[in-house]
């Protein structure tokens, strides 16, 4: 009887343990079922990972491997930078100043040259003469446009054959120096001119010319035609006289300042003073009588505002000095400009310069200077000791006369509602 029990406990736990099984299996093959074939992430591969090792080594690898997109491309297919470069020669050969562009090359003594780094495609070149050569026309001739290939280009540039001529000016026998001679010559369509000094042998030589006549003009005679070849006198039928000097602001040299010569009334000569306040006017015949004025700026010259003069009687062959110091001191008229309580940028801004307080204008017109207001509304202009000036904004006047002296000044104005 025992037996027989123990028998059927034994088949009932077997039972029993054959449904687990078959409702494992059945919930197993459920599972299997539900699994998504893409996946946007690793997470949602979570709740299946013990069952499914081979799914998640293959997501792995699906997310992991990068696939090139049809518009990218690997280090093979990069492009690369590609240059030119330019290698030539001038004939005949000489030592020449060769620009590419907005470069620029020496060649050497046998018309040699080189250009690295270009780019590919047009490109415009010369040749001109080196600067201590100041008196060589080379450069007549010279332009081109090429075409440059990637990688190395070669051009042979020729200038054609190129003379010299002398000059040698002289009065009753005796060499003139530092006397102006223009020559110019015409080859082709193209004409080239250039302006040199004689030296104390009253000599001057031009390199560079193309066979055929060549121009020459100067004070002291008259234009005259030359074959560009060989040694040509000048004999002077009398000797210039110049004006030159300096402008100065309490002893300090004032560079671009305007000077003024009248002869007869008329105006024959306008200069502006270099970085050392000097300036030198052209050749005028001997007897004249040149009145000279200087102005700080060339707005006064044009009203012939607040000049300095000088009255001169030219002799022969003498360089006459005219010196002009100003005793005065510049000032900064500073301001800005608002409307609305916010800066005006860009406003056009006038100051003009008054006779007295009048406001009374002066013979030439008002001499009027310009400024534009900045981003932030700010504007300068510039006036000397003892100017009366008043500032507009177009039409408007802003505020009343204004008395320049002894200190700059800073204004504030506001503009009325558009």
């Amino acid at each position: 009887m025992k037996h027989s029990r123990t028998i059927r406990l034994a088949f009932l736990v077997i039972g029993v343990g054959v449904a687990v099984a078959v409702a494992v299996a059945v919930s197993m093959s459920s599972r299997s079922q539900k699994v998504p074939t893409e996946y946007d992430s690793l997470a949602q591969l979570e709740p299946s990972m013990e069952a499914f090792g081979a799914v998640k080594a293959a997501a792995k690898m699906s997310v992991v491997t990068a696939v090139p997109r049809s518009n990218e491309t690997g280090p093979e297919d990069s492009d690369e930078v590609v240059r030119s470069s330019l290698s030539g020669r001038i004939v005949p050969p000489r030592a020449y100043v060769v620009k590419a562009g907005r470069r620029s090359t020496e060649s050497d003594a046998g018309g040699r040259f080189e250009f690295e780094g270009l780019s590919p495609g047009t490109l415009k070149i010369g040749v001109m003469p080196p600067r201590e050569a100041l008196c060589d026309l080379s450069g007549v001739g010279g332009r081109r446009v090429l075409e440059l290939n990637p990688g190395g280009n070669e051009v042979r540039i020729d200038l054609g054959e190129r003379l010299s001529i002398t000059l040698i000016a002289s009065f009753e026998g005796v060499p003139v120096d530092a006397l102006e001679i223009e020559l110019g010559q015409t080859r082709g369509k193209s004409r080239s001119r250039i302006v040199c000094k004689t030296d104390l042998n009253g000599r001057v030589e031009f390199t560079g010319l193309s066979e055929g006549i060549a121009k020459v003009s100067g004070f002291g005679f008259d234009t005259f035609e030359v074959e560009s070849r060989g040694d040509t006198p000048i004999e002077l039928s009398g000797l210039p006289s110049y004006v030159e000097g300096a402008v100065a602001v309490r002893g300090e040299p004032l560079h671009g300042a305007v000077v003024v010569l009248k002869a007869d009334d008329e105006v024959v000569d306008v200069k502006t003073t270099g970085k050392d306040g000097s300036f030198r006017s052209i050749p005028f015949e001997a007897g004249r009588s040149v009145f000279v004025t200087a102005y700080l700026e060339a707005e006064r010259a044009r009203a012939e505002f607040g000049g300095q003069s000088a009255s001169l009687l030219l002799k022969s062959g003498v360089s006459h000095s005219a010196e002009f110091d100003f005793d005065l001191a510049f000032r900064r008229i500073r301001g800005s400009v608002s409307r609305g309580g916010f800066s005006v940028a860009g406003e056009n801004l006038l100051m003009s310069f008054a006779a007295d307080s009048s406001d009374s204008a002066w013979p030439g017109g008002r001499p009027t200077t310009k400024a534009v207001s900045d981003d932030d509304g700010n504007f300068e202009f510039r006036a000397i000791d003892g100017d009366v000036v008043k500032i507009r904004a177009g039409e408007r006047a802003l505020g009343d006369l204004i008395y320049v002296a002894e200190n700059d000044l800073d204004l504030t104005f506001e503009l009325d509602a558009q």
